[in-house]
């Protein structure tokens, strides 16, 4: 079995569901107004990746922002997708698989 990791950083479009999150407080302390991003479908090189799990969901700091890093899986693979909450960008940071 071959294993391959890939740091593409390339910008990617992604199909997300934004929702509610009743955890999530706003700058004005109201809790429930907060948005949650749930990344669903991203194309890269021509071809359509579904994402069947999130795996992980964390933070990275860029100067004095943060990315938001989701680590998705589809039926073969993990990715790395980051998203910008500024410029509303999606990246991918990083491939693994078989």
């Amino acid at each position: 079995m071959l294993v391959f990791h890939e740091q593409p950083n390339q910008k990617v479009r992604v199909f997300a569901e934004f929702r509610p999150n009743p955890n999530i407080p706003t700058k004005l302390g109201l809790v429930g107004a907060g948005k949650q991003v749930i990344p669903k479908t991203f194309f890269w090189a021509g071809k359509r990746y579904d994402i069947q799990a999130i795996n992980l969901v964390y933070q990275r700091r860029r100067g004095t922002k943060f990315d938001w890093c989701f680590a998705v899986s589809d039926q073969a693979n993990v990715f790395v997708l980051v998203f910008n909450p500024e410029s509303l960008e999606w990246t991918l940071a990083e491939v693994q698989g078989e």
